[in-house]
């Protein structure tokens, strides 16, 4: 799986969020821009070129993470889980210390939602 393709479909905003993820965003505090930076900077961690109905890969980037609407004094490891097809799919999103502190994360993905890209922002942010 190439980073440099999945960047291209993250840029080009062919992109579908799953339900999952837009529960995630909102639980786990992470925002769009966490998201972009982590795609943009990040590296794959995790391929699963196999998985259906498209092959799976976890990116793992460092961002700057807000907890109760206060800024951490250091970045922090956030993973985005993705497919790639005729499109980007971000499946889930995690902070590495939560996945390690429960064992793993889970591979629940939940009912996808087609979002536009900027649609999204107003979803996560509002």
């Amino acid at each position: 799986m190439d980073i440099d393709h999945i960047r291209i479909f993250w840029q080009n905003e062919e992109v579908e969020f799953s339900g999952e993820v837009l529960m995630r965003v909102k639980q786990r505090e992470v925002s769009s821009r966490n998201i972009e930076e982590v795609i943009i900077k990040g590296r794959i961690v995790e391929q699963r070129p196999g998985s259906k109905p498209y092959p799976k890969c976890t990116i793992r980037g460092w961002t700057n993470r807000k907890v109760g609407g206060l800024t951490l004094p250091e970045p922090q490891q956030l993973n985005v889980a993705c497919g790639v097809g005729d499109v980007l799919y971000v499946i889930t999103v995690y902070w590495e210390d939560e996945a390690l502190r429960r064992g793993g994360e889970s591979n629940a993905h939940g009912t996808k939602a087609r979002k536009h890209l900027r649609g999204l922002w107003g979803a996560i942010e509002g």
